[in-house]
């Protein structure tokens, strides 16, 4: 079944920072600059890349569970980062013993993984994927995805709109809405009102700070003027995943893409 009609489970929300890693010695070529995708979620970073058609680069970027076993073979790609400590516990009898504690705080994925694949290389996967090769089956998909995600960064995210209805979905489909504020006097008091009525978001205020706390669960519900205010923001977050990812794509950077919490 296609990773699209899985079930989606819920998954813990945090904040999520990817960037390229150089290894030790080596620097970027003259005049190429590459960008931080930062101060945004493990969750918005999968459905902004979902909704803009790319959900194995979706995957490969982010933390969530794999859901089918192409996604299990993206997974075999990245590179764990395991932090553990020391601490203290009290046993039976009151008696302290140290316990060594343990969890995952992100991952780095061999930035070849990116690289344009030639005529020669997608027929020589296209044969073995066919036979059943997931290994070649998920680099044929990556591929596929960034030459697209690339077209569509370079053409500036023409069709946001459409990519912001996905989003939103996408969010909701993994147990989050998406909510932004506008100010108060962006709109007319009766489209607040009309909005609150339609449970779209509400007024808020705190202190002599006013505002309009915009709560959105399924696409459908979402007026085109606050969908065109939404989708600012997600062109920035898309804006941001293509200045890391165009220049290694296109410059064949080596490296690690390290994504984490934080």
């Amino acid at each position: 079944m296609p990773a699209e009609e899985q079930v989606w489970r819920r998954v813990e929300l945090i904040p999520w920072t990817v960037e390229l890693l150089l290894p030790a010695g080596r620097r970027l070529p003259e005049g190429v600059r590459v960008g931080v995708c930062g101060e945004c979620s493990n969750v918005s970073v999968y459905a902004a890349l979902h909704a803009a058609g790319c959900p194995r680069l979706a995957f490969l970027l982010t933390d969530l569970d794999p859901r089918d076993p192409l996604d299990e073979e993206l997974a075999s790609w990245k590179i764990w980062l395991i932090r553990a400590e020391k601490r203290a516990k009290r046993a039976a009898g009151r008696k302290r013993v140290m316990e060594l504690r343990e969890w995952y705080e992100g991952f780095l994925v061999p930035t070849d993984y990116l690289y344009k694949l030639d005529d020669d290389e997608v027929k020589k996967l296209k044969r073995r994927a066919l036979k059943g090769d997931l290994y070649a089956a998920a680099q044929l998909a990556v591929n596929a995805e960034m030459e697209r995600f690339v077209r569509m960064a370079e053409a500036g995210f023409p069709d946001a709109l459409r990519i912001f209805d996905r989003f939103v979905d996408v969010r909701c489909q993994l147990g989050y809405s998406y909510s932004f504020a506008i100010a108060e006097n962006r709109f007319p008091p009766e489209k607040l009102k009309e909005w609150e009525e339609m449970g779209v978001g509400a007024r808020e205020r705190w202190g002599s700070m006013r505002w309009f706390e915009v709560r959105l669960r399924c696409s459908d519900q979402v007026p085109e003027e606050l969908k065109r205010e939404g989708a600012e923001d997600l062109l920035s977050l898309l804006r941001s995943l293509a200045e890391l990812l165009v220049p290694i794509r296109k410059f064949e950077l080596y490296g690690y893409l390290l994504a984490m919490e934080g």
